[in-house]
């Protein structure tokens, strides 16, 4: 099961280090994702330092219709447009840290 950062734990943290008010550490944080949202779409990769990578892969369109496999069973698929993932990769630092 894993554990989430509720945003009320994370402003806790942010508030025992620093003196700024909640309402300023909100839109600090909103800023933060909407500028890494801003550049994912500008250059496709976003290095979050410390943490690792977040990059745009792109999966091509598939055509659909009939394929017989090898042992013989028709199987019809459907075809699917052209998709955008979002894949995230840790640096050796955050792996070290979890090991």
């Amino acid at each position: 099961m894993t554990k989430r950062i509720v945003k009320r734990r994370r402003d806790g943290v942010i508030q025992r280090y620093n003196v700024v008010p909640k309402s300023i550490q909100n839109r600090i944080v909103k800023e933060r994702l909407n500028l890494m949202a801003r550049e994912l779409k500008k250059s496709g990769r976003v290095r979050v330092p410390e943490i690792g990578i977040l990059r745009i892969k792109t999966k091509r369109a598939t055509k659909g219709g009939k394929k017989i496999m090898m042992f013989g069973k028709e199987v019809i698929s459907k075809a699917k447009p052209k998709r955008r993932l979002i894949k995230f990769r840790a640096t050796k630092s955050l792996k070290d840290i979890i090991k």
